[in-house]
């Protein structure tokens, strides 16, 4: 029981490898898989300026 699941992300970057990877076992086309990633890396930044504005933690900083 001592070594990390393989289905456990361990942070932030882990956890972009995996819903590409997820979106790729998917049989989605390598530009749909970019597009989505690169979504989620601006919803991320959009976060980071809303959430810093109201004081509150990076979604990043939310991924252990």
């Amino acid at each position: 029981k001592g070594g990390a699941s393989m289905d456990t992300a361990v942070g932030y970057p882990a956890l972009l490898r995996g819903f590409r990877l997820a979106l790729t076992v998917e049989c989605l086309k390598p530009h749909t898989v970019d597009n989505c990633v690169r979504d989620v890396e601006r919803f991320d930044e959009q976060c980071a300026v809303s959430s810093h504005a109201a004081g509150l933690p990076r979604v990043r900083a939310l991924v252990r």
